[in-house]
């Protein structure tokens, strides 16, 4: 999936329901090391919104890496039982970068990173080191 300014990039939710999602991305995560990441959740059109920002390093990440990110925090949404469509942002220079189901893109466009900053109103606890564990053995098994 290509990522542009302010981007294009679809919900890995979107096949099947979210509760199948969820149960299938939890059974991948086990205990370890817990991040604390900051989130906006917010409801937007009368819809719920989780906007992750995340560091201008990810725009050098490889699209395999952001995927196994995006996929990595998905889950951690599911696993703190939060509803909303998941939407990963950053900057890299002077531009703005997200990903995001199709819908939400003209939206956050036009969102300034200074409101999504300013928005952020919760701590989602990730899972990283269980996650990058099971991705490598993954790849090793495939």
């Amino acid at each position: 999936m290509p990522i542009g300014k302010m981007a294009d990039r679809k919900t890995l939710g979107a096949r099947g329901t979210r509760q199948e999602y969820c149960l299938q991305t939890r059974a991948t995560l086990q205990e370890g090391d817990m991040a604390q990441i900051k989130i906006a959740h917010i409801n937007e059109q009368g819809r719920e919104l989780i906007i992750i920002p995340l560091d201008s390093s990810f725009h050098d990440k490889t699209p395999s890496q952001r995927e196994a990110t995006r996929k990595a925090l998905q889950a951690c949404v599911c696993d703190a039982h939060l509803e909303g469509a998941v939407v990963l942002v950053w900057r890299s220079g002077h531009n703005r970068y997200f990903i995001a189901p199709d819908q939400w893109h003209e939206y956050l466009r036009h969102l300034p990173w200074n409101d999504i900053i300013s928005r952020l109103n919760k701590t989602l606890p990730c899972d990283w080191t269980a996650y990058r564990s099971r991705a490598h053995t993954s790849r090793m098994n495939a």
